[in-house]
């Protein structure tokens, strides 16, 4: 069962990284990437100095919260997968 989990976790790592590959070469990506940074750099600006390290921490915090969602999705996808590929196995 070990083994499984490992190849798994391979297979979600060998793929999230295509997947980045894939959405940093994306143009609409990178747009909005841009206009994101833009729109954060805005606010730090305008913000108090006291308040900026809230912001900064907010920051991180939804950079874990979207890595980890990314993570329950693939590893999903992968579970979904291999239950298939026995479903297809099994009714031959």
């Amino acid at each position: 069962m070990k083994h499984i989990e490992r190849v798994f976790q391979q297979i979600s790592s060998d793929r999230t990284m295509y997947l980045c590959n894939q959405m940093i070469s994306s143009k609409e990506y990178s747009s909005l990437s841009e206009q994101c940074i833009e729109q954060f750099n805005t606010l730090r600006c305008h913000l108090p100095e006291h308040i900026k390290p809230t912001l900064f921490e907010y920051e991180e915090k939804m950079n874990q919260l979207h890595s980890l969602s990314l993570d329950f999705i693939y590893l999903q996808a992968i579970k979904d997968g291999f239950g298939l590929s026995q479903l297809l196995i099994s009714d031959k």
